[in-house]
């Protein structure tokens, strides 16, 4: 279950960077208590792990996607989804810096 319900974050994650859809972004990675722990769209329903690798992966992306990165710094949403995602990545680094390239 775990492994199809992070594959599909991975995926609404890449459709979301793409279209630079923000809300969808934020429903992913939001951590409103409005989130149910089992909402499969929520990054909440991951376990700790897992949701670090998931903020690595988001952090990846959007840093791979420059259309993505120069639109995002204009929505005060996408810089919460940034912000959150920077403070949940593990402890071993994202590939290439990529990290560092956002901060």
């Amino acid at each position: 279950h775990t492994r199809t319900a992070m594959d599909r974050l991975t995926q609404a994650i890449d459709i979301s960077i793409q279209g630079s859809d923000y809300a969808s972004l934020n429903t992913i990675f939001g951590s409103s208590m409005s989130h149910s722990y089992g909402d499969e769209r929520s990054w909440q329903s991951l376990g700790q792990g897992e949701q670090r690798t998931l903020a690595s992966y988001f952090i990846k992306s959007a840093v791979s996607n420059a259309s993505f990165l120069q639109s995002a710094f204009n929505s005060p949403l996408a810089m919460q989804v940034m912000d959150v995602t920077l403070r949940h990545l593990p402890t071993t680094g994202v590939d290439n810096a990529a990290d560092n390239k956002l901060r």
